[in-house]
């Protein structure tokens, strides 16, 4: 390879490592309380995301308006059954589904999986398969620090 083409990989690589997004982003960011955003039924719904014995799980700490949220969860549910490093930036969270005993008697999957980054230092970005979840709808937004 010419000298040309070794300088532009390395001006490429630069820019991609220096880009913030590619940052590490500490897990502990995830701490705190949440409201969900983006999703009908479970807007207003408050998580708060706790470290319990090396794992992060976010239990229901205020339920939204919706009937079927107040017929299917309570105060204190696990919500986030865990939350899954997939790079320096990207996270899996998987969440319960509403109702999930009611799936989990009829052999259908209890919980959700959304790819997820940090917008912000108070906004998570959600996405489900190969969607952008900087540029999504559904997303977590801080209401409370640590």
């Amino acid at each position: 390879m010419k000298l040309t083409t070794y300088i532009f990989i390395l001006i490429i690589s630069l820019s991609i490592t220096c880009n913030s997004k590619y940052k590490y982003v500490d897990e502990q960011k995830f701490i705190g309380e949440w409201e969900l955003k983006g999703r009908g039924s479970f807007i207003g719904m408050q998580i708060k995301i706790i470290n319990e014995d090396g794992n992060l799980k976010g239990k229901i700490i205020k339920l939204s308006d919706s009937k079927y949220v107040k017929m299917f969860a309570e105060e204190g549910d696990v919500w986030i059954k865990q939350i899954k490093r997939n790079s320096n930036f990207a996270f899996t969270i998987i969440e319960s589904k509403i109702a999930d005993e009611l799936f989990a008697m009829y052999g259908n999957s209890t919980s959700n999986e959304f790819q997820a980054e940090f917008i912000n230092d108070n906004k998570i970005g959600l996405a489900k398969g190969n969607s952008d979840p900087q540029k999504s709808s559904i997303f977590y937004e801080r209401i409370n620090n640590k």
